[in-house]
């Protein structure tokens, strides 16, 4: 079996459904890896909520970052570009993901 094999294409679902992966662990180990690939792709070095007091707003599309093939409620996200160094938009974000930012994976 191919492990991880559409880590390219930020598939968090098929990842896991693929690997009969389903705990909370591990979900959140792939999760940060794939934010990790989203911040190198976005020449940014974090990633936050641009309004901590906005309330999440449901899209179709679901997660920039883990594009998990499913609509959720996202935040709209920045991040800080110590290359550029000025800070850049980087559009929606799941609860998920900016948990895994600002918590780690445990």
């Amino acid at each position: 079996m191919e492990k991880y094999k559409y880590y390219g294409s930020h598939k968090l679902k098929n990842i896991l459904d693929e690997n009969k992966l389903n705990d909370i662990k591990t979900e959140n180990f792939l999760r940060s890896i794939l934010l990790s690939r989203y911040k190198k792709e976005n020449e940014v070095n974090n990633v936050s909520v641009i309004d901590d007091e906005a309330s999440a707003d449901f899209s179709r599309n679901g997660c920039d970052c883990c594009s998990n093939g499913l609509g959720s409620d996202v935040y709209e996200a920045h991040g800080y570009s110590s290359k550029h160094k000025k800070i850049f938009e980087l559009g929606s974000i799941c609860h998920e993901c900016i948990c895994v930012e600002y918590n780690g994976i445990d």
